[in-house]
């Protein structure tokens, strides 16, 4: 498991490098010959695929009730997942990921994005956060099934950066994952950042695929959290805990056209 991190976190980390790109295209409404502006199409189209808009879970209504995946009030929980930085490729971040006794996870270190000394790697700068891989059993592998939900759910205090979400399902090779934004208000209070499934967009090596597919929910083999913004310097990310929920559909424009 360790070994696959590098890997992945590198694939990870280059989608999330473009975050700053797309939001600059988007507000300066940059022409398509531009990369930027290329990219943020290829985005725009994906989101015209998708016929169904979700809005924020209102567990007023009768949809279930949240199903809390990772508790990171429990010690334990905190303790099984892995961190990981760009040190396994000679980087100079910095990470830990701590149990906070105000029953939180605490994810926290400083990040670099110094180029190696060698000349093999181009680019550094990620620290990351993953779940245990699904462990085989007498009944085949055990996955987190999710398809009861539509959504995705990080209650967490942060500092401002943006963070990914990146979902590994099973069938899918180690450079192919489901990522989605993650933008953090910073100060002292808590936030809940609802994601929905159709938000979270299939990269592989690092680059958003122009043929989109919805990840299979029945099968989540690890769930992750990733820093890679360039901006060197400290950073800080408590979670209380990842649920998967339940979001009402409304239509969309597009729908409606």
């Amino acid at each position: 498991v360790q070994s696959e991190l590098p890997k992945m976190a590198m694939a990870w980390r280059r989608v999330l490098c473009r975050l700053p790109a797309l939001s600059q295209c988007r507000s300066a409404r940059l022409s398509s010959d531009s990369s930027a502006g290329r990219l943020w199409e290829i985005v725009t189209n994906t989101k015209k695929l998708v016929t169904k808009r979700l809005t924020p879970v209102d567990y007023g209504k009768p949809m279930g009730l949240p199903d809390t995946v990772f508790d990171f009030s429990d010690s334990a929980v905190v303790e099984s997942w892995a961190c990981d930085t760009d040190g396994v490729i000679g980087g100079e971040s910095t990470a830990t990921l701590q149990y906070d006794q105000d029953q939180h996870a605490t994810f926290e270190g400083v990040l670099s994005t110094a180029i190696p000394a060698g000349g093999k790697v181009k680019q550094s700068g990620y620290c990351l956060i993953r779940s245990p891989e699904s462990t085989p059993t007498l009944m085949g592998e055990s996955y987190h099934d999710w398809s009861d939900h539509n959504g995705v759910e990080v209650e967490l205090r942060g500092d401002g950066r943006v963070y990914i979400a990146s979902i590994y399902t099973d069938g899918m090779q180690a450079e192919d994952i489901y990522q989605a934004a993650i933008y953090t208000r910073g100060g002292p209070l808590w936030q809940k950042v609802q994601i929905p499934f159709v938000d979270f967009l299939l990269t592989s090596y690092g680059y958003v695929q122009n043929e989109q597919s919805e990840f299979n929910a029945r099968s989540i083999r690890t769930f992750g959290v990733l820093l890679a913004d360039q901006i060197d310097g400290e950073f800080k990310l408590d979670i209380r805990a990842i649920r998967a929920i339940t979001m009402k559909k409304l239509v969309t424009n597009h729908e409606a056209e």
